[in-house]
Formats: structure tokens, C-alpha cells, sequence
């Protein structure tokens, strides 16, 4: 009996030494002079945080034309891409987002809040327009509530 408590007790001291060994090591890595930059950008929204309720429209222009004489949304957060073949463009629609330029031949993203359902009308036309007799288009974005159409 006397010698099985002696192995478990050199049993025991060796694992003591073990993580004390490996416990104990320190590391050196190279230290910067000056502080880490502290990011003040807003964090990447995860997939459980994203805005579920975000709508997207595309809209085409061609030829100073929009592709739809009407497009369908409901009130909230709206993501518009504007795919602009031609151009540049001046965009707008009434009472929701102002006159912004759309760069020829790109697509660009427009976010808008829209909080009351209507007819709103959007315009576009040529940012350089190149004869005296250039035309406005337009189009109608209608914003019904959720469940209409």
C-alpha cells in the first residue's frame, strides 16, 4: 500500500512540474510605440441585426428613360438602385429625395425613408443636357401600405 501512495504521489508532483512548466512560459512580441486606433465607425451589422424590412426597387434608365412608368413600394426603408445606361443623370422624386446626379453607365444605390403612403413623382434628366430642346422624364412611385398592391 505504502509504495502505490508513493507513485501516485510522484505521479502527482510530475504533472505540478508539467504545468507549471508550460504555464509559466512568457512571450515577447514586438510592443507599437504608440497607441492602437480606436475605430469610431458604427459595427458591421450581423445577419441577426440586419434590416429585414429594407425593400429594394431597381430602376433602369436608358436613353434619359425610365424602364416603368410606375413602381410599387410600401412605406419604410427603401433601397433604390438606379442602373444608369447613358447619362450622367439628374434624379429626384418629389417630397422624398433631392436632386442628385446619377453617373453615365453605373449604378448607384439611393436610401430612402419613406413614412407616408402616395403617389410620388420621379423626374430625370440629362445632367449636361445636349440640345436646347432636352426632355424631363418622369415616372410614379406609388406607396401603398403593407398587404396592398
Amino acid at each position: 500500500m505504502q509504495w502505490r501512495q508513493s507513485w501516485v504521489a510522484v505521479g502527482l508532483v510530475t504533472m505540478v512540474a508539467l504545468v507549471v512548466a508550460v504555464g509559466c512560459t512568457t512571450r515577447q512580441g514586438a510592443q507599437p510605440d504608440q497607441p492602437l486606433p480606436v475605430s469610431t465607425a458604427s459595427p458591421v451589422p450581423q445577419p441577426q441585426q440586419a434590416n429585414t424590412d429594407l425593400q429594394t426597387i431597381t430602376v433602369t434608365i436608358t436613353n434619359n428613360q425610365f424602364d416603368h412608368d410606375v413602381y410599387q413600394a410600401h412605406p419604410g426603408d427603401t433601397r433604390l438602385v438606379m442602373r444608369a445606361h447613358g447619362g450622367p443623370y439628374l434624379f429626384s422624386i418629389d417630397r422624398l429625395v433631392d436632386q442628385r446626379e446619377l453617373p453615365a453607365d453605373t449604378e448607384t444605390v439611393v436610401l430612402v425613408s419613406i413614412t407616408d403612403p402616395g403617389q410620388y413623382t420621379m423626374h430625370l434628366g440629362l445632367s449636361t443636357p445636349q440640345s436646347a430642346t432636352a426632355t424631363e422624364s418622369t415616372a410614379t412611385l406609388t406607396v401603398g401600405t403593407v398587404g396592398t398592391r
